[in-house]
């Protein structure tokens, strides 16, 4: 593959090239985009057997369900996604004023109440809530709280705070009951990027353990059902 320098100001940024538009295929589907390559001090530390990552945009008016039970992976027809019709509304923001597009979920909620919250698969903790929720959402114990962990595939590897909450649930749907387990931004020589207020939290892999993931890029909805 011929690798196409990056530049900025007129120098080329180490480490990141690009690939030109490139073909994956899932299910004996094609899926083209525009593909990156990264020299491995720009990924940072990354889980075992895993070569690349795909972005959501990839997948612009498909549907991706995650059966995170079965540990499979597919795409649906939009008109097979019925289950996501009844979810919860998708939406493409960025993450803070100044950062890249991202997914962002409504429907869940902490203890109750509703929280917005960033769809992220390299994420392996359970709910993360920023800084400015945590006062509107009643966390300041909890937070205070925490015990430190290390996350390595968040932000080039951040510290991060775990304390317990009541309930964490889609709807009516409780994914964690209590003592629900999520997490609060810690401290640390690199500290974690915050979302400027765009929304309250970010959701990973932990906290869908034991569900099934409907992400509906063409009619732009969510759904997380029991697996």
């Amino acid at each position: 593959l011929k690798l196409e320098p990056i530049e900025q100001d007129g120098k080329a940024l180490p480490g990141l090239f690009r690939l030109g538009t490139q073909t994956v295929s899932l299910q004996g589907r094609a899926l083209s985009g525009r593909f990156l390559a990264l020299e491995r001090e720009q990924t940072g530390e990354l889980p075992v057997g895993v070569e690349g990552a795909l972005a959501y945009t990839l997948f612009k008016d498909k549907v991706l369900q995650i059966d995170y039970p079965h540990l499979t992976v597919q795409m649906l027809e939009p008109q097979q996604a019925s289950a996501a019709e009844s979810g919860s509304e998708l939406k493409l923001i960025t993450f803070g004023k100044q950062g890249p597009p991202i997914v962002v979920g409504r429907g869940f909620s902490v203890n109750g109440k509703p929280v917005s919250a960033q769809i992220d698969t390299c994420y392996t903790g359970t709910l993360l809530v920023y800084t400015q929720a945590i006062g509107q959402l009643g966390l300041q114990r909890a937070a205070g709280r925490g015990r430190p962990r290390y996350f390595p595939y968040t932000d080039g590897g951040v510290n991060m705070n775990e304390a317990s909450a009541e309930t964490i649930a889609f709807g009516a749907y409780i994914l964690l009951p209590r003592p629900a387990i999520a997490y609060f931004p810690g401290t640390g020589s690199n500290p974690l990027h915050e979302p400027d207020g765009l929304f309250e939290a970010t959701v990973g892999n932990a906290l869908f353990a034991h569900s099934v993931v409907t992400l509906d890029f063409h009619a732009m909805r969510i759904s997380v059902q029991p697996g």
